[in-house]
């Protein structure tokens, strides 16, 4: 879900090259799969790509590499934010209509002025708090005052903090995240939580199990699931009454009962939908 910045090559896993493979299938260099593991495939994909660049092909992504991979986006770029008129990346399916409110996610790989067009006008937004153990973004608390002033101004309905899981102690990562937004109940309305199941942490299913599980004794509410449609299942499977935040970049719209959607990952930022009209998102962020 977001843009990174630093040396990635063969044996490296987990969000950082998720978000790698996210962007060179966007540049059209398919990895042959969004898994947060960087196997060979990943590796001729991205030698293929910076030969294409005319750059080193050495299947490392190093600063050049990130360079070239955030150029291709921002060039592509023709809309404006959530609700313009401009094209998703090739090959995506653009889930806009009727009764339904779009938005985006957010992370510090999005420059301040990026994460501020992103949510001109939007009636709800989400941002990265926390990953694994111990990290906490460091554009999130600023970023989440910001969307706090907007929901006291009713200009903005719901706010969701998200937590991007790692493998392993899930209740201790679900402290980690309660603690950095001080929410230790009742989650307050227009406020809502959400876990990142994705890149390593699906070969851990009883992470987000316990996560999501300690999340619902503290507060009361279960929390959103982020995570690819074909993962949907599973999710269903290991915590069934947490909500769903899909990512289909393809095909038709999501089923039924899936209330979020991620339906593109670009331009500038992932962009989100809300399956239901003003009335329905009020109810779901508990006004």
């Amino acid at each position: 879900m977001n843009i990174p910045h630093g040396l990635l090559r063969l044996g490296a896993h987990g969000q950082r090259v998720v978000d790698l493979q996210k962007e060179l299938r966007a540049a059209g260099f398919d990895p042959h799969g969004v898994d947060g593991d960087f196997g060979p495939r990943t590796r001729s994909a991205l030698e293929a790509y910076q030969r294409s660049k005319g750059l080193t092909a050495d299947g490392i992504a190093g600063p050049q590499t990130w360079k070239a991979l955030g150029g291709d986006r921002f060039e592509g770029a023709r809309g404006s934010g959530p609700g313009s008129s401009g094209a998703t990346t090739s090959g995506q399916a653009d889930h806009r209509g009727g009764g339904r409110l779009f938005s985006s996610d957010t992370s510090h790989y999005q420059s301040q002025s990026q994460f501020e067009r992103s949510i001109r006008g939007a009636k709800f937004a989400a941002i990265k708090a926390t990953d694994g153990h111990t990290y906490t973004d460091p554009t999130f608390r600023h970023r989440w005052n910001q969307l706090g002033d907007k929901i006291h101004g009713g200009s903005m309905k719901l706010r969701i903090a998200y937590h991007y899981l790692e493998p392993g102690d899930g209740k201790g990562q679900a402290k980690h995240f309660l603690d950095t937004l001080g929410i230790h109940g009742k989650l307050k309305p227009g406020t809502r939580l959400a876990l990142d199941w994705e890149g390593s942490a699906l070969h851990s299913p009883q992470t987000l199990h316990d996560a999501a599980k300690y999340i619902h004794q503290v507060t009361g509410t279960w929390p959103l699931v982020y995570t690819s449609a074909s993962n949907v299942p599973a999710v269903k499977h290991l915590v069934p009454h947490a909500p769903l935040w899909e990512a289909k970049w393809t095909g038709g719209l999501a089923e039924r009962g899936v209330p979020f959607v991620q339906y593109s990952d670009g331009p500038g930022y992932d962009h989100d939908v809300f399956n239901g009209d003003l009335r329905a998102l009020e109810k779901f962020a508990g006004w």
